[in-house]
Order: structure tokens, then C-alpha cells, then sequence
């Protein structure tokens, strides 16, 4: 959420899905600079956009601009591709920030830092290091008695990445109790001469003694006390002075405490500015001014007017944020001035009425929100707990947990997706539990190579989806058995899953659900040769993905019946299809088409004894693959590098991958396959003791470490052929 926020600083555009604390006007920053912010964040941060900061806002801010058109093919690229890969994302994070930094000096405020999730901790340590040298400075402040208490009685994250800091920049800790105790009178004093008081010492001493320094407690007090005609007098020259007559006995003893001085303020609104106000606290430190406006049935404008003038500028209340275009509509964002303004007010609501304003609060935010409530389904999430409605907390968390799947954020999607789930048993939400459980296999399980586990998962919610006629979770449910029978070499179990999968799609009307099965079904055909039937499929599921206008589906349909033109030995047809495929997965980023288009160049490229070529292909696809950690996709890739190097007479290093991966958990029945016809090959060209004896070494090494010295071979193999720039 931080890191989102200062996205949103630097370009003007609000991040949505941060509820932001934003202490400043995003519009008093320099046209100038937002303008060659939002330029750098898509020539630098490609995968931020989508992610850290809602690609439809930038775009507003881009149209007609050089970074228009680029930034118009990533948006379609992450409606296609939604994974990304969190390396990545804090590689061009840090990128961003430093080039930013040439043209201006940065200070970044990360607050809050003992509720950060561990990505965020990694993040903040990555640019503490990757920073150095850049005219950045970042402040982190956290509780440190929230620190000490660690998390359910482990250290706390934020211990270690504290030492990993002090390590690399010796004492950066600034103890602000300490501070506090130590300076709180000089502070007192130079808060009293900036707001231009001129009083005696003894004024001063017991405001020190009333706000023990503390600053807000300072600036509330004296707020109050400037109110009151007994206190202070202000002269022609705007200085404020003690009244003669003070007896500090005599003031009304909720002074004394910071939460009286807060009650007093709130007293002083209207009764229809204080429930504007309360209903404010309920969406919390951030809020959506055209929430309140339905839920108070109030006009917009009238709204808008009392929340800057009244709340805003006379009562210091709320601060205004940006403006947000969503749809046909436009929403306008507020904040609590502090934190401790929001929390009293929310306190100060029955629990009875918070439970019902939460209802009617996330009712609000769901119609506001519509086809992009993903984007704000943690918040709520967190309406829906609090009103009490188990089915719609089960409905956000099993989303929230899928888009944390989509960026790779495996740990956090199972934690939202467990949670999910054990909500939904609880409760006998029978569509909630399918819905969960088949998320939990589809997005996270198989993604993993977790097979068995998957399938477990996905037989229970197939038959509870059936138990209850959720066509729809039967749907996906199918479909992903099918997936999982695939990759563990059963063909005529998948095709059957399939096959039922595309009956039901075509009964409730789902072409996605059609079209994903026909992909599937064409996959198993063309693996068994059947080659006529395949190309059926991937013609069909061609047609639905133009007729949809999904660019993604439209390059897998390419791809896949390059595939079948391949095995047919039409090698021309096959290189056309890939290429044409190829230019469309580039030009809309789909970074995990890629590898396996690429990967089928190189096989082609070896069938058709171009091996320079064929290398080059394989190693862009191995060099993508292993920056996303794809495991299977790096196994299917190295085993055609195994078919080259075959071709090339390299048989110890052919022999090496070959034994690699026959024996790693996650190959698929595919690489299987073509490892046999490889080693019966080879076996006719060289001794068994040779394989024999590479299949004997032992094998500690892991995917990515084998993709890497795989793609090394492969430069040295170019290298010798006298391409020198991969020497």
C-alpha cells in the first residue's frame, strides 16, 4: 500500500487499491514533473502499471502523449496476462524511483511499517540498497512496541530487515519516545513561536506539562485554547497573547486529555456536517465522497462544498485527494486529517449502528465500483466482516486471494484463499466452499506442480458443485482436473474432463468456458495425433477469441496450431503461425506466452538443422522463463536445448539434461515423452555407459540454477560459431 502511494504521488493518479495518506494536494506538484513521471514509470515500470497504480488513470493523463501508445498495449497486456513477477516488480520500482531522482531529490515516507506483509519489507531493504548513491531519502517509521511483540510469538519481519539496514548504514534509528522526553520542551517552544504566541514562561511550562510534548495533543490544545476569549487575546498584528486574567484551574478539565480535546471539536459541527463526518470513519482513513453523498441521499455539489470548505479549510477535519475516473462516473477522495480523528469518531458510533453502516457502505462501493471491485476487494472484504455477512466476505476473499495469485504472491493468495474457505465451512456456504477450494487448486496448486493435492481439492468441490447445481463451479472445476490428469500423463481422463467441462460451457452459455476446454481438448489431440481433431479445436477456439476480441486467446490458438503444423512436419505453416503468434504476444507483453512460442521456434529451428538459430531462440525463452521461476515451462524448454545438442553431437551435455529432468517432480508427461525418443536416438550413436554414468552423478543442483548453466552452454555453443556477442 505505501509503495502504491508513492506511485500515486508521482504521477498524479490516485491508486486505488491503497487507502491512501496522502498528507498533501497530489495537484500543487509541478505539471512538468507529474508529466515525465508518468513517462518514466512506462518506459521504466511497465509491470507496475496494472499493479502498484490503475493503467486506465494513467492513460487519461497520457492521451495523446509519446507514452500513449505503449502504454496502451500494456493495459491490454495485463487484461491478458495478469502474472507478474514480483522480482520484476521491484526491480522497476527501484528503477523508477532512481531515474526520478536524477531530475529531482526525493524524500519517501513509508509509514506504519510494523503491519507491513514481507514483499513490502523485501521491497523497502531492496532500495535501501539498490538506492545508494541516488538522491533519495527514506524515512520508515513503525511502532517499536508492536516490534518487540513479534507475530503469533515469532520475530517480527521488520527485525531483520532493521539489521540487514543498520549492517550497510550503522545507526539510522531515531528513538522518537526518546526524543520526545528529551526535546519535548524545545519543541513546545518552537510550536508556540511558530503560531506566533508571545507568552510568559509559565504559559509555556504547563503546556508543556499538559501535552508532555506530544505533537498532536499540542497542536489540538492550542487550537482550543485560541477559541476561548479567557485564554488568549490577539492583537492587530495576528499575535496571540495570554489574557491577564488566566487561571488555568478554571478550564474545563476535558482539556486535559487529547480525546476531550477532539470531542469538543467534533461538538462544534453542525448536525449535518457530524454525520457526514460519521459516516466518513466508517469507509476509514480514506474515504469516497460519492459513498456518502448516496448513503445521506445528498446532492453531489452540496457534498463536495462542505467536506472541503466546512470540514476542510474552517473545522482542519479531512484533507481532499484526487479524483478518479471509473466508468461513466467520477469519484472524489478524502482523508481524515489524522488518524486519531477517524478512530474517535468511529468509536463514538454504536456497534449496532457500525454493523449496519458497513452493510450499506460496501453495497455502495460494490455498485461504484462494478467490474473493477478486485480492485478494492480487501476493503471489502473488511465491510462485510464487520457487517457481519459471511457469503460476501467469502465472495472478497476468494478474489483478493486470485489476484495475489496472478502477481505470484503464492503465501499471501493461500492465507486469503484459507481463510476464504474455513469462513465459508463455517457458515455452509456451499458455492463459497467450491469456489475456494478450486482457487486454491487452479491458481495456486498447479501453478506449483502440486498435483495430487490439486486434484484432492477439485474432486471436493466438483462434487459439491454438482450436490448443489453451481453449473458454473463445475465448469472450472472440470476443466482443472482435466489440467491436473494432463500434466500427470493420463490423456484419456483429461479429455473426458475436458469434454464435460465444453457440454456444461455450452449449456450456461459461458464461451470462455467453451473455449478454454477446446484449447485443452485440442492439446491432448494433438500430443496423441490426432492431429485432424486438434486442428478443429484450435480453429474453433481461434474463431471464439476473435469473436471476443481476446488478443491472448487468439495468439494460443496460433501458437497451438503452429504446434500441430510442426508435428505434421509442415514446417513453413508452423513457422508462421509462431511468428504471427510471437508479434502478438510482443506487442501486448503477454510475458508468459512467450517462452513456450519461442520454445517451439527453437524445436523448429532444430527440425529444420538451423541450430544457430534454434539457439537463439531457446535462449530468450530459457533466459524468461527462469526470471519468472516458470519450473515446468524451464523443463520443457531445456529438453528441446537436449534435442539440439543432440543434433550437434554433444551427448554428455545431452545426457546431463536428459537425466535432469526424467528425474524432477514437475516435468510433464510431454518432456517425458521426448526424452525417450531422445535417448533412443542417442543410444545408437553412443555407448549406454556414458548415460549410465551421467544418470549416476548426483543432482543437488535446482531448475533454476540448471536453467542457467543451460543457457551458458548454449552461449558457449553460439560463441564457437562465431557469434561473438555471446561470448
Amino acid at each position: 500500500m505505501p509503495f502504491r502511494e508513492v506511485v500515486s504521488q508521482f504521477t498524479g493518479v490516485q491508486a486505488r487499491l491503497a487507502q491512501s495518506s496522502v498528507n498533501i494536494k497530489i495537484s500543487k506538484w509541478p505539471k512538468n514533473f507529474l508529466n515525465i513521471a508518468a513517462e518514466t514509470l512506462v518506459k521504466f515500470g511497465p509491470d507496475l502499471v496494472g499493479t502498484l497504480i490503475p493503467g486506465s488513470a494513467l492513460l487519461a493523463k497520457l492521451t495523446f502523449t509519446a507514452a500513449d501508445k505503449a502504454l496502451k498495449k500494456q493495459l491490454e497486456s495485463q487484461k491478458e496476462n495478469p502474472r507478474v513477477n514480483q522480482i520484476k516488480i521491484r526491480e522497476q520500482f527501484g528503477y523508477v524511483v532512481k531515474s526520478l531522482a536524477e531530475k529531482n531529490p526525493i524524500i519517501m515516507v513509508i509509514d506504519d511499517l510494523q503491519w507491513a506483509d514481507q514483499s513490502s519489507l523485501d521491497l523497502l531493504l531492496y532500495l535501501s540498497k539498490f538506492l545508494i548513491g541516488s538522491r533519495v531519502f527514506i524515512i520508515a517509521i513503525y511502532r517499536s512496541d508492536d516490534v518487540a511483540l513479534g507475530r503469533e510469538g515469532k520475530e517480527h519481519p521488520l527485525d531483520a530487515v532493521i539489521r540487514n539496514i543498520q549492517a550497510t548504514f550503522d545507526d539510522v534509528i531515531i528513538d522518537l519516545v526518546k526524543a520526545r522526553e528529551n526535546r519535548g520542551k524545545e519543541f513546545v517552544n518552537s510550536f508556540l513561536e511558530a503560531r506566533r504566541c508571545d507568552v510568559s514562561n509559565f504559559f509555556r511550562e504547563t503546556f508543556y506539562k499538559r501535552t508532555n510534548g506530544h505533537p498532536l495533543f499540542a497542536v489540538e490544545l492550542l487550537r482550543s485554547l485560541q477559541l476561548r476569549d479567557d485564554v488568549f487575546v490577539e492583537d492587530a498584528y495576528g499575535n496571540w497573547k495570554e489574557h491577564p486574567n488566566l487561571d488555568w484551574s478554571k478550564l474545563p478539565t476535558r482539556l486535559a486529555r487529547l480525546d476531550g480535546l477532539i470531542e469538543e471539536r467534533i461538538e462544534r459541527l453542525s448536525p449535518e456536517l457530524r454525520e457526514i463526518i460519521y459516516i466518513a470513519s466508517i469507509e476509514g482513513q480514506e474515504f469516497t465522497a460519492q459513498v456518502i453523498a448516496q448513503l445521506l441521499n445528498l446532492p453531489e455539489r452540496q457534498l463536495l462544498r462542505n467536506l472541503y470548505n466546512e470540514l476542510g479549510k474552517i473545522h482542519g477535519l479531512v484533507l481532499e485527494g484526487n479524483e478518479v475516473g471509473m466508468g461513466d462516473q467520477v469519484l472524489s477522495y478524502y482523508r481524515f486529517a489524522n488518524t486519531t480523528f477517524q478512530q474517535y469518531v468511529y468509536n463514538d458510533i454504536g456497534v449496532g449502528e457500525r454493523r449496519l453502516l458497513h452493510h450499506d457502505v460496501a453495497n455502495i462501493l460494490e455498485k461504484l465500483y462494478n467490474d473493477d471491485a478486485q480492485d478494492i476487494s480487501l476493503k471489502l472484504v473488511r465491510h462485510y466482516e464487520l457487517a457481519h455477512e459471511p457469503k460476501k466476505t467469502v465472495k472478497y476473499l476468494t478474489l483478493a486471494g486470485s489476484e495475489r495469485a496472478k502477481l505470484s504472491e503464492y503465501g499471501e493468495a493461500n492465507e486469503l484463499l484459507g481463510k476464504s474457505l474455513s469462513i465459508a465451512r463455517v457458515n455452509n456456504d456451499f458455492k463459497g466452499i467450491v469456489d475456494a477450494l478450486s482457487r486454491i487448486a487452479g491458481a495456486i496448486l498447479i501453478k506449483k506442480g502440486e498435483y495430487d493435492e490439486a486434484k484432492q481439492l477439485l474432486l471436493e468441490a466438483y462434487e459439491l458443485a454438482e450436490k448443489i447445481s453451481y453449473d458454473k463451479g463445475s465448469v472450472y472445476a472440470l476443466r482443472n482436473l482435466g489440467i491436473v490428469a494432463s500434466r500427470q500423463g493420463f490423456n484419456g481422463t483429461a479429455t473426458r474432463y475436458y469434454m464435460e467441462s465444453i457440454i456444461l460451457a455450452r449449456k450456461i452459455k459461458d464461451k470462455n468456458g467453451v473455449a478454454m476446454g477446446l484449447n485443452n481438448v485440442g492439446t491432448i489431440a494433438s500430443r496423441e495425433g490426432a492431429y485432424e481433431e486438434a486442428i478443429k479445436c484450435y480453429e474453433e477456439r481461434l474463431h471464439i477469441a476473435r469473436e471476443m476480441n481476446k488478443s491472448r486467446g487468439i495468439a494460443i490458438s496460433l501458437t497451438n496450431l503452429g504446434y500441430v503444423a510442426y508435428r505434421q512436419k509442415k514446417y513453413d505453416a508452423s513457422v508462421a503461425y509462431q511468428k504471427e503468434a510471437l508479434e502478438l504476444a510482443k506487442e501486448y507483453k503477454m510475458k508468459s506466452l512467450m517462452p513456450g512460442i519461442l520454445t517451439s521456434l527453437g524445436e523448429l529451428s532444430t527440425a529444420q538443422n538451423e541450430y544457430e538459430k534454434a539457439a537463439k531462440y531457446l535462449v530468450q525463452s530459457l533466459s524468461m522463463s527462469k526470471e519468472a521461476g516458470e519450473i515446468p515451462r524451464i523443463l520443457t524448454c531445456v529438453t528441446k536445448v537436449a534435442a539440439l545438442f543432440e543434433k550437434q553431437r554433444l551427448f554428455e551435455q545431452t545426457a546431463e539434461i536428459l537425466s535432469f529432468v526424467s528425474e524432477h517432480p514437475k516435468k510433464s508427461a510431454s518432456d517425458q515423452k521426448a526424452i525417450d525418443e531422445i535417448f533412443e536416438i542417442m543410444n545408437k550413436d553412443v555407448s549406454g555407459d556414458l548415460v549410465q554414468e551421467v544418470a549416476k552423478r548426483e543432482k543437488k543442483i535446482d531448475a533454476i540454477e540448471f536453467a542457467e548453466n543451460t543457457i551458458d552452454q548454449l552461449n558457449k555453443l553460439l560463441c564457437k560459431n562465431g557469434f561473438s556477442q555471446y561470448c
